[in-house]
């Protein structure tokens, strides 16, 4: 290198303008010119090229068939300046607070620059926590959002690669599992530099790619949805005095946690205007008797089943017999309390239930099928 030149801020290489050619003497067959100076600088750029064109003096041509030499007076030398500065690489959540489980996090992974034709910066991403699994969570390109150059890879890998890549957009969707996680930590986080230019990875930027000194995590608290309820019947007839039941079972959207307990009111209508209906094609018309019956399941966490069957059976004797056939009567939920949010799903709050009777005017038993001692049901 040429001692006599130094760099200003900016610059990517300079040239000694003192030194007006290139001189070989007789009986040299190489010369070792070092007029040119690349610059150190501390910008992360694409790798930069630079070319020199050689003018023959008079009477000295150059060999014109050399592949760098357009012709027997003109030659060029191409350099390329290989960068060292690290591309770096920040993770950013869009948007604050906690999310409820089946809710979306959206956030992006940003490059320090855009990246030119032929570059490619893989970065790896760690999703974790305690008592993360990953089942847990589901990554995602957000649609609709332009994502230059952006690609997922096997491994929780985001791939950005060719002219104007530089952000992706993505979406973690944290699963609604249905069990009781007693709220968990989502921490996402960029791969160790070391894996950002692992061999096992495609990237080939020069200076390599090293994550943010401060923007390379965040967390979010996920938080458990209200366990809503849905009723459904059964294809099972009671029959009046015998050992058939007709069944409903209330479905939880998810287990409950230890403390919290549910409680479910429900209504039986069999004082329904008559309507002829087809049950596994048996004719059902519903009773047309008046009344109703009216509870309540209280439901206790952490043990209680997410599936409760509730049995119903009339009483024997205890109906019109001017009547008989098939009947239908409704279970309705009437009202969802004692933990936060919780409800009843809409469109999925009321079953059909059958009963072979003479006339249903009123059920007389409500059980809970099984021996589980974690629900309980009261009728009013």
């Amino acid at each position: 290198m040429n001692g006599t030149i130094s760099c200003a801020v900016g610059d990517d290489f300079v040239v000694d303008r003192s030194d007006n050619g290139v001189t070989i003497t007789a009986g040299q067959s190489t010369h070792t010119h070092d007029t040119f100076t690349v610059c150190a600088d501390t910008v992360d750029e694409p790798d930069e090229t630079f070319t020199i064109v050689w003018q023959a003096g008079v009477g000295n041509p150059f060999d014109a068939n050399a592949s760098n030499c357009t012709s027997a007076f003109t030659c060029t030398t191409t350099f390329t300046i290989t960068d060292d500065d690290p591309t770096v690489v920040s993770i950013a959540r869009v948007g604050s607070g906690a999310v409820t489980e089946g809710q979306k996090i959206e956030f992006t992974v940003m490059l320090g620059r855009e990246l030119a034709a032929g570059e490619i910066v893989d970065v790896p991403l760690s999703i974790s926590g305690t008592n993360v699994t990953a089942g847990d969570w589901s990554l995602a390109l957000k649609p609709g959002v332009t994502n230059t150059g952006v690609a997922r890879r096997i491994g929780g890998v985001v791939r950005f690669s060719g002219a104007g890549a530089r952000t992706a957009t993505l979406e973690l969707t944290a699963v609604d599992d249905g069990t009781a996680d007693h709220n968990e930590t989502f921490d996402i986080a960029l791969g160790a530099n070391t894996d950002f230019d692992d061999s096992s990875l495609g990237t080939n930027v020069g200076g390599g790619a090293d994550p943010h000194s401060t923007d390379k995590a965040f967390s979010v608290t996920v938080n458990e949805p209200p366990p809503s309820v849905s009723v459904h019947s059964s294809d099972a007839i009671g029959r009046e005095g015998g050992g058939d039941w007709a069944g409903v079972e209330l479905r939880l959207a998810r287990a409950l946690e230890s403390g919290e307990t549910l409680t479910v009111d429900y209504r039986i209508d069999i004082g329904l205007d008559a309507v002829n209906e087809s049950h596994n094609g048996v004719s059902v018309t519903r009773a047309v008797a008046g009344g109703a019956t009216t509870g309540t399941v209280t439901i206790n966490g952490p043990n209680a089943p997410r599936n409760i069957t509730l049995r119903l059976r009339p009483a024997a004797n205890s109906v019109d017999s001017s009547v008989s056939g098939v009947r239908a009567a409704e279970f309705k939920l009437t009202g969802v309390s004692g933990v936060a949010g919780a409800e009843a799903v809409a469109g999925a709050d009321s079953a059909k239930v059958f009963v072979n009777d003479s006339a249903a005017s009123r059920y007389t038993y409500l059980n809970v099928s099984g021996a589980s001692t974690n629900a309980t049901t009261t009728r009013v």
